[in-house]
C-alpha cells in the first residue's frame, strides 16, 4: 500500500469518513481474501461502508508502492484517482544558492559579534537553497467510468479487505447485481478493476482520463484510452518529468471501442480494465526516460493474464508480507458496524477489534 495512501485511509477513517450515514448490521460478503486461502474471519480486517465516497478522503485506497488509487465506489459514476510515485513538478535542478559562498566570512562574523537577528537575515537572503522549498509531488489524474445503467440503487456495500489489498462495491440497480473488485499489483505493475454483474450483458459504460496538469488524450488502439502528459513548472523549475497513463478493456461478451481518447464498453458480460502508468523519472538528475515503452511494457505483459491470475499473485505477493504480524483483541457486535459508525461510537462503546485494524492499518504501507 503506498504511504500517501495510508495516511488517507487513516484520515478517512479517524475523522473524514463520519459523514458516511450509518447502514446498520449487515452480514459480510464473501471477498478474494476469503477465495484465496484468508486465514482471518470473515470481515475481521475489513473496513465498509453502505453508500460511495462523496469526497477523496473517504474514497477507499489501494497501491503497490509505485502506483496508488483512490477509489470512490460511485454507481452511476465510478471515480479512480492516481499516483505514480515520481510524478513531481519541476525536473532536475540545482538548488545552491551562488551567493552563499561570498557572504559566509560576514554570516560568520555578524555570528561571533553576537549579531543574531543580522546574521539570520543575511542567511535567509543569500544562504538558503533556491528555490526555497520542495517542488511539490503531483496527481497523474482520474479515470472516470460513467454507466449506462440508473435508477434507484439498493443494497450497496464498499468495502477494503485489508489482508488481501482489495477493495470492492456491490450493488444493486434495476433488477442487476453488480460487482467491482480493484487491485494495485506489485508482481504486474497494473492496477486492475474486474466488473461483473449476475445478468448477462448489462455491463455498459464510457472510460476516459482527466487530469489537473497539462495532459492529451488519445485512442493508442481500439480498446485502449491514453493521456499524455507534463509535470507543472514550479518556483521557476520548468516542468520535465513526463508521463504516460493507458487504460485497457478485455471484455468478455458485448463490444469494446477506443476513439478520441473515450473508450466505450457495450453489452459486456463482465470486464476487466488494466491501467499502467509510466514516466521519464530516471534519478534526481535525468527526466529523460522514455515513459511510453515504461507505461506499455506491463499493460502489455498483462493483458492477456486473466483477473483470477493476477488476483492470486496480486494477493500471495501481499501477503508474505502483511501476515508477518497478527493482533488479536477480541471482538464484540460492535464489528458488524459500518467503519465510520465504529469511528463515532469508539468512545462510548467496546469495540477491541477496531484498535487491531486501525493497528493493522501500519501494515499495508
Amino acid at each position: 500500500m503506498d504511504r500517501r495512501h495510508f495516511f488517507a485511509l487513516s484520515t478517512a477513517t479517524a475523522a473524514g469518513a463520519t459523514g458516511l450515514a450509518s447502514g446498520g448490521a449487515h452480514a459480510a460478503e464473501k471477498t478474494i481474501a476469503e477465495k484465496t486461502g484468508g486465514a482471518t474471519r470473515p470481515g475481521e480486517l475489513t473496513l465498509w461502508y453502505p453508500r460511495p465516497a462523496s469526497e477523496w478522503l473517504e474514497a477507499l485506497p489501494i497501491g503497490n508502492g509505485r502506483l496508488g488509487a483512490m477509489v470512490f465506489g460511485g454507481t452511476d459514476t465510478e471515480r479512480l484517482q492516481f499516483n505514480e510515485d515520481t510524478v513531481w513538478a519541476g525536473g532536475p535542478y540545482d538548488p545552491a544558492n551562488p551567493q552563499g559562498p561570498s557572504n559566509l566570512p560576514e554570516i560568520r562574523r555578524r555570528v561571533f559579534a553576537g549579531e543574531w537577528a543580522g546574521a539570520q537575515a543575511l542567511v535567509d537572503s543569500t544562504f538558503m537553497g533556491n528555490p526555497l522549498s520542495e517542488l511539490p509531488y503531483q496527481t497523474v489524474g482520474d479515470l472516470r467510468l460513467t454507466f449506462s445503467s440508473q435508477g434507484e440503487v439498493s443494497g450497496y456495500r464498499r468495502e477494503l479487505d485489508i489482508d488481501s489489498a482489495v477493495t470492492s462495491v456491490r450493488y444493486t440497480q434495476g433488477g442487476v447485481t453488480y460487482r467491482r473488485e480493484v487491485i494495485a499489483s506489485h508482481p504486474d505493475q497494473v492496477i486492475a478493476l474486474r466488473l461483473t454483474a449476475d445478468t448477462p450483458g448489462a455491463i455498459s459504460f464510457t472510460a476516459a482520463f482527466d487530469s489537473p496538469q497539462s495532459v492529451t488524450g488519445s485512442s493508442p488502439d481500439r480498446i485502449t484510452v491514453a493521456i499524455d502528459g507534463t509535470g507543472q513548472t514550479r518556483s521557476g523549475v520548468t516542468g520535465q518529468v513526463r508521463f504516460r497513463a493507458l487504460a485497457r478493456a478485455r471484455v468478455e461478451g458485448g463490444t469494446v471501442n477506443s476513439e478520441s481518447g473515450k473508450l466505450t464498453v457495450a453489452g459486456a458480460d463482465s470486464v476487466t480494465l488494466l491501467v499502467s502508468i509510466g514516466t521519464s523519472y530516471t534519478d534526481f538528475s535525468n527526466a529523460t526516460g522514455d515513459h511510453a515503452a515504461r507505461a506499455a511494457a506491463p499493460l502489455d505483459a498483462a493483458s492477456d493474464i486473466p483477473f483470477t491470475t493476477l488476483c492470486k499473485r496480486h494477493t500471495d505477493d501481499y501477503r508474505r508480507l502483511f501476515r508477518r504480524v497478527t493482533l488479536d483483541l477480541g471482538s464484540t457486535d460492535a464489528a458488524r458496524l459500518p467503519t465510520d459508525e465504529r469511528v463515532r461510537n469508539f468512545a462510548s462503546a467496546s469495540d477491541p477489534q477496531l484498535v487491531a485494524l486501525y493497528y493493522q492499518f501500519g501494515g499495508i504501507c
